[in-house]
């Protein structure tokens, strides 16, 4: 039996926010408290409720920094990942400086969200399928970027790209999920 894994959404939209919320809570492994539409309406609960993760969909880019710094600040030990409308190469650059620790687009669907809760909950850093499809196009557009990766990172990344989940990448490259979920954690801090 697990402890069920404290998580807060932030997200102004009211159905989705909603929908998503029921999904995590009927799962056996989250609890979603909530609900919460804005930055403003989290800064006093998040420090009482201390979450394990948040997850926030930042619709303005502007701001994202500023919302990131607010959440780091509140709850420092929680993990955060962003959950974003748009496939904007330096949003997202900005928020893995900002210390993001998982980043998916909001079109994913709930059962991989809650995946991904977990995945970051463990240890791990998230990435759909579309996040790594659009830094693979960056670092091959900036070579400093690519040559930064290692082969492995890169074959990693290549592998994220085409949708494969963690544990079908370390059984594909005959590596354990924890090798596959340091690879991406170092993935994400070269994108700092």
């Amino acid at each position: 039996m697990y402890t069920k894994i404290r998580t807060i959404l932030v997200e102004p939209e009211p159905v989705f926010h909603e929908s998503l919320v029921n999904f995590i809570n009927v799962s056996d492994r989250c609890i979603c408290s909530g609900p919460f539409r804005s930055l403003e309406e989290t800064k006093k609960p998040l420090r009482k409720l201390k979450p394990d993760v948040v997850i926030v969909n930042v619709i303005c880019p502007v701001s994202r920094i500023d919302i990131i710094s607010s959440i780091k600040t509140a709850s420092p030990s929680s993990e955060l990942m962003i959950c974003i409308d748009q496939d904007d190469i330096e949003s997202i650059f900005a928020a893995f400086r900002a210390g993001v620790n998982g980043c998916i687009l909001r079109k994913t669907e709930f059962p991989k969200i809650l995946e991904s809760i977990i995945e970051l909950h463990e240890g791990g850093s998230p990435m759909s399928s579309e996040i790594a499809r659009i830094l693979l196009s960056s670092f091959h557009k900036k070579t400093v970027l690519k040559n930064k990766l290692t082969g492995r990172e890169s074959e990693i990344l290549e592998l994220l790209k085409k949708g494969f989940s963690y544990k079908e990448i370390a059984a594909d490259l005959f590596i354990s999920m924890n090798t596959v979920r340091s690879h991406v954690l170092h993935i994400y801090k070269k994108c700092k």
